[in-house]
């Protein structure tokens, strides 16, 4: 698959990727940060941790 990335940035944030370049871009939403499981599934799980990340074309590659 594609290579493994090493992440230094501890504090919360997310992640925007190109699907052509791979080029990862870091970004923050509020909004994003304190997602809750709907309540029919409240007790279902123990979160561990949230992933959001957002997939696209970043803007070198739509000039290609």
């Amino acid at each position: 698959g594609d290579p493994k990335r090493f992440d230094a940035r501890t504090e919360s944030h997310r992640h925007c990727r190109c699907i052509k370049c791979k080029k990862i871009r870091d970004f923050e939403h509020e909004d994003l940060n304190g997602i809750k499981l709907p309540q029919d599934m409240d007790g279902d799980f123990q979160i561990l941790r949230t992933v959001v990340y957002v997939e696209g074309i970043c803007g070198n590659c739509q000039k290609k």
